[in-house]
């Protein structure tokens, strides 16, 4: 969404102002200015296209840009829905989108991120005949089903073929056969470049994948929670060698998966909300990180330790530029070693070898002031963090 502050302080908000609302909405350029403001507002974005005809389709582009057929979903990402889920519904939301697309061809090429469960057959096979011209990203979701069918996995596959995608991503999926997975990518284009799993189940022996002819080039990965075997089998029909962007948990890192990490990694982000084994083994693969530019690592308090692991072992990284740390929920840190553990982590965060021109961030959840104890909480950690601040490029940010 557009910055408010910065769309109040612009010269053309001194111009709107002296102008007639009439005026204004006969100028497209100035209704394109209002909806890009209103983004992430489908509430008003729907009011702004009852409008007028100009200010409707500067609407539409905004409103059809992220389709997600799916109720309660926060995000095209988001693995966890909000409210309860109802498969007949998303079919049925399926089937009134296409019909809106079919009675309004020129929404089409507005579509650039899609989001719609796998579980339900006809709607998949329904999306799969519609020719989405600059469809960029594409998510499916299990949703309440079992496992992808024969017909769902065709019809998937038609989509993920479409020239204009870039991105796929598989939410909790279930297959009999890790070869049915192989087959969503065997005619997939060269834009084909980056990939999202999340919670990947196979029923069968989880090393049956299939290579196929052409093995997509993958620059960006993002995984969730897997079982390691699966994973594995999973990503072995994808070339990583140019690999740029990688986000995944600490656990991933400390496996045989992090053959994966090599030169041409600009961009790690670890998750480390669940606390690792003590006999993990030690993270040398990051040494051949010899491209890395940032690092950001978003970790659970309880979990602190773990990150004291992986920049104790974090080697000489010459082209290091931002090591950005979030941590989440300092709430729930045992009180009686709360400080002395955000501390230590300030201490292992300073004592870090960095390049000189590297920066750190230090991204905190802002804290109700309604709550006393959460205030304090706040209050310590800024102070803890405060005192490694001032002897390097380091911020603390409130998020």
């Amino acid at each position: 969404m557009a910055n408010r502050s910065s769309i109040l302080l612009s010269p053309s908000h001194h111009i709107l102002q002296s102008m007639n609302a009439a005026v204004v909405l006969q100028i497209q350029e100035l209704c394109d200015y209002i909806a890009h403001f209103l983004d992430g507002s489908c509430t008003d974005l729907k009011s702004c296209a009852l409008v007028s005809p100009r200010l409707s389709s500067a609407a539409q582009r905004w409103l059809f840009r992220d389709v997600t057929l799916l109720r309660g979903c926060a995000s095209i990402d988001s693995p966890y829905p909000h409210h309860q889920r109802n498969s007949d519904g998303e079919a049925a939301a399926c089937r009134r989108f296409c019909s809106v697309l079919a009675a309004s061809p020129h929404l089409l090429p507005f579509v650039r991120r899609l989001r719609v469960t796998f579980s339900h057959e006809a709607a998949v096979k329904q999306l799969s005949v519609v020719k989405f011209p600059n469809l960029a990203e594409v998510v499916f979701d299990r949703g309440l089903g079992a496992c992808a069918t024969q017909a769902s996995l065709t019809a998937m596959a038609d989509i993920i073929r479409l020239p204009s995608i870039r991105r796929v991503g598989l939410l909790q999926p279930t297959f009999q056969k890790l070869r049915d997975f192989s087959r969503l990518f065997a005619a997939c284009t060269p834009h084909f470049e980056s990939l999202y799993i999340h919670s990947l189940e196979v029923h069968s022996h989880p090393r049956d994948a299939v290579l196929i002819p052409a093995r997509p080039v993958i620059t960006q990965l993002h995984l969730g929670s897997h079982r390691g075997d699966v994973l594995q089998g999973a990503l072995s029909i994808f070339d990583f060698s140019k690999l740029e962007e990688l986000r995944c948990n600490i656990e991933f890192l400390c496996s045989h998966d992090a053959e994966l990490l090599g030169p041409s990694l600009t961009r790690l982000k670890i998750n480390s909300s669940s606390a690792v084994s003590p006999y993990c083994p030690p993270l040398l693969a990051l040494k051949r990180l010899s491209g890395l530019k940032t690092l950001e690592i978003q970790v659970m308090c309880r979990a602190v330790a773990d990150i004291d692991m992986v920049l104790a072992r974090l080697p000489q990284l010459t082209r290091l530029e931002l090591v950005t740390l979030e941590i989440l929920h300092p709430e729930l840190l045992d009180p009686r070693t709360r400080l002395l553990k955000l501390r230590h982590l300030g201490t292992a965060v300073a004592g870090t070898t960095l390049p000189p021109r590297a920066r750190i961030q230090i991204l905190l959840p802002v804290l109700t002031c309604h709550n006393p104890l959460r205030v304090e909480i706040q209050q310590q950690i800024l102070a803890t963090f405060a005192v490694f601040a001032t002897n390097r490029q380091a911020e603390v940010i409130l998020i």
